[in-house]
């Protein structure tokens, strides 16, 4: 039994990520860098858009894709049917495309995934 203890924590540690420090590149050090400028910018035009939302559709979304709750989860939360979650998901996502993309060209990839994952 210790044996086996011993393999399995070995194994364990060999699948943990490999830990790196913190350097310059990764934390701005004094004023924004353009990187961080950029991502602030973008999650201004993403809260923004989100506010813009009825008030259902933005609930669905931040519980459903900033909490990551499931469908069940989600529908549990906020007392609805798991059909109206995926009914507002769809709608709020389709809005925000319209919000933060010009002409609401987005993947069509990424537009599967997220269906494949409602159903």
């Amino acid at each position: 039994m210790l044996v086996n203890l011993l393999h399995d924590r070995r194994r364990g540690l060999g699948r943990r990520p490999v830990e790196q420090p913190l350097t310059d590149t990764h934390v701005a050090s004094g004023p924004l860098g353009a990187d961080n400028a950029e991502f602030l910018s973008e999650r201004d035009a993403l809260i923004r858009a989100l506010r813009a939302l009825p008030a259902r559709q933005r609930e669905v979304l931040v519980l459903r894709f900033y909490a990551d709750l499931s469908v069940e989860e989600t529908a549990a939360a906020i007392g609805v049917s798991t059909g109206a979650v995926k009914t507002h998901t769809s709608r709020g996502l389709a809005r925000l495309r319209e919000a933060l993309t010009e002409g609401g060209a987005v993947c069509a990839e990424e537009d599967e995934g997220v269906h494949r994952a409602d159903r």
